[in-house]
């Protein structure tokens, strides 16, 4: 678990980083059309970091359940 929540991370940090590149190189476009490219790729990465924290917080579920001292995750009968 904690080594691939670990490569997950190490993949959003990546996609942070390629969003801010994107969105720099952006304000430095040359035409509207490139400006909008660039735009489009960092809504992209950003897209990607998301999709990589719902991962996480899947492969972290099993953990997070029975780590659960109130057990509120369980329905009433």
């Amino acid at each position: 678990g904690g080594e691939q929540i670990a490569f997950y991370e190490e993949a959003q940090k990546i996609e942070r980083k390629s969003e801010e590149f994107y969105r720099a190189k952006a304000k430095e476009a040359a035409t509207e059309g490139q400006k909008q490219a660039l735009l489009a790729l960092a809504k992209a990465e950003k897209k990607h970091y998301f999709l990589l924290e719902n991962i996480i917080a899947f492969v972290q579920r099993p953990q997070r359940w029975l780590e659960d001292a109130e057990w509120n995750h369980l329905e009433e009968y």
